[in-house]
């Protein structure tokens, strides 16, 4: 039997004038089920929105089978769960976003257990985390692509479109190319676009711009040489506008953003061992 542990830290300065206080509480919920949360976000009543997978394995068909878990916890620690599960379906909810209308939107993959090829799906939900709707995208099949691969990045732009950012693979090659894709708020399609490159590509995170529709995406770049993490700033139309090399031999693990610069948390790897590195940057 697994165990689902969730710890929070936070504090109520906001709210308490001329004050600082901490509050901690932890979450176990014991199930038959393995689960693990993969992205979070704070509603504006300062709930916790939180969106993961679990896994189970199916002994008389062989395959591990995948479902997605939505869960909300409050201020003083209680929560409500969802699990979305299909038949014959693997599905993961990678990523959640507070829509303007005080909603939830979580975004993933979902595929059936025999294929390869992921769709887009888009699950949005009301404060209680009832279903509102879902919708599916099938991306980059036309462009030959055998998968999809759907990061848990994205965000909301200037003019609130959703941005996601996925690499697609080629069969029996090492190429994989990044893939953007913008959707509407009410969940319709916009644009995508592919962006081809001469060595396997994976995307790590997506960010904003300030006062900008421009975004910057965090890419590693796998070559002969090693990795090498690049900074690509693209237009409101996915136009690469610049590419900066930020460091070889660098596995980068996520950003922390501010108004001009960011800062790149990861490991670098040389030769002999592995090093924690820290980098900040200004936006240009």
């Amino acid at each position: 039997m697994s165990k689902f542990f969730l710890f929070f830290i936070f504090t109520y300065s906001f709210y308490i004038p001329n004050s600082l206080a901490q509050s901690t509480f932890e979450i176990v919920i014991e199930n038959e089920l393995n689960e693990f949360l993969i992205d979070g976000a704070n509603d504006y009543d300062g709930n916790y929105i939180l969106t993961g997978t679990s896994q189970e394995f199916v002994i008389n068909k062989g395959y591990v089978h995948y479902s997605s878990v939505l869960m909300k916890v409050d201020t003083l620690g209680s929560y409500i769960t969802k699990v979305l599960q299909y038949p014959d379906t693997n599905c993961g909810l990678l990523n959640v976003l507070l829509m303007s209308d005080s909603n939830y939107l979580f975004s993933g993959y979902i595929k059936s257990v025999d294929s390869d090829s992921n769709q887009l799906w888009l699950y949005k939900t009301d404060k209680l985390l009832n279903k509102l709707w879902e919708k599916r995208f099938r991306i980059g099949l036309d462009e030959g692509y055998t998968e999809c691969k759907f990061s848990p990045y994205a965000l909301i732009n200037e003019n609130n479109d959703i941005i996601y950012g996925a690499y697609a693979s080629y069969e029996y090659s090492n190429q994989d190319d990044i893939v953007f894709i913008k959707i509407s708020q009410e969940g319709e399609f916009i644009s995508k676009r592919q962006i081809h490159y001469q060595f396997e590509q994976s995307f790590t995170d997506i960010t904003k711009v300030p006062n900008s529709n421009d975004i910057i995406a965090f890419v590693h770049h796998i070559s002969i040489f090693g990795y090498q993490i690049n900074a690509i700033r693209l237009d409101s139309s996915f136009n690469t506008i610049s590419t900066i090399p930020l460091e070889n031999s660098f596995y980068f693990y996520g950003h922390i953003g501010s108004v001009a610069h960011w800062m790149l948390t990861g490991i670098q790897i040389p030769v002999l061992f592995m090093q924690v590195l820290l980098m900040k940057y200004q936006i240009q």
